[in-house]
């Protein structure tokens, strides 16, 4: 863990905030090789739930090329 001393010289962003409670975890599910270059998951946010402005879900779509 972050020494309070030096928690105050971290640079956050507006928008950003430190993981002070545990680790940050999500769960996804997703639907692989569509087309053979496509992948698209559904993630969910299983902690820090409590912050205004984020979201509890979203989706996720990847392209990839294999030769």
């Amino acid at each position: 863990s972050l020494d309070p001393k030096n928690r105050e010289e971290m640079l956050l962003l507006p928008g950003m905030y430190d993981l002070y409670n545990g680790p940050f975890a999500e769960a996804a599910v997703g639907i692989e090789n569509i087309l053979k270059i496509l992948r698209v998951d559904a993630l969910w946010r299983l902690t820090y739930r409590d912050h205004p402005n984020v979201p509890l879900w979203t989706i996720r779509a990847k392209l990839y090329f294999n030769f």
